[in-house]
């Protein structure tokens, strides 16, 4: 009840993980040491807390906070300030093109800047299409064939993942839905929590 009581803002991440390990540590010690699954909303004091409880367990991102939450950002209209890395993703997924990104280099110091861009984060007519893309992919399974009847391993699905969600934003020309798209959901690490 006490974990009810503390507040959500960053400043309190460290004691809402704290006070999230320490419940469920008397969880694991009472029997429950090796669930299978922890379903979350992608709250990252208790993905961190079931880590280091259960570190064998399939941390999972609930469906219907996905969809929530993106769906949410795509109807934002403001531009995220997060810095995406254009580098780092062509490092990770070669196909990625570079010069892919939400704001232009100031060619003095070498940093993205939105000053003197007309930037638009999602027209509403692709919102949908986007919520359908990432629902497909959050529904692929190594265990699954997929459309062609083919069993694709995980890596597999991660980049064909990519490949589609990158794809659409290129065609569309929306960088910085691919910068939030990238940094929040189809980069390794958080594509692992949910797909």
């Amino acid at each position: 009840m006490a974990y009810l009581f503390l507040g959500t803002a960053t400043n309190t991440a460290g004691a809402r993980t704290s006070a999230l390990t320490q419940f469920f540590r008397t969880l694991y010690l009472n029997g429950l040491q090796s669930p299978e699954f922890f379903l979350t909303d992608k709250d990252w004091a208790q993905i961190n807390a079931a880590r280091q409880t259960w570190p064998t367990t399939k941390i999972q991102l609930c469906y219907w906070h996905l969809r929530r939450a993106v769906k949410k950002r795509l109807a934002d209209s403001s531009v995220n300030t997060n810095i995406y890395d254009a580098e780092y993703a062509n490092r990770e997924v070669n196909f990625i093109d570079v010069n892919f990104h939400p704001f232009p280099r100031d060619q003095s110091t070498g940093i993205r800047s939105s000053q003197n861009c007309d930037v638009c984060f999602c027209p509403r007519e692709l919102r949908e299409t986007i919520l359908e893309i990432i629902s497909y992919h959050f529904h692929l399974h190594p265990l699954l064939p997929n459309d062609n009847n083919q069993y694709l391993t995980e890596n597999e699905i991660w980049l064909l993942s990519v490949w589609e969600m990158y794809g659409f934003c290129v065609t569309n020309d929306l960088k910085n839905v691919w910068a939030y798209m990238w940094m929040n959901w189809y980069e390794k690490h958080h594509w692992m929590l949910w797909a």
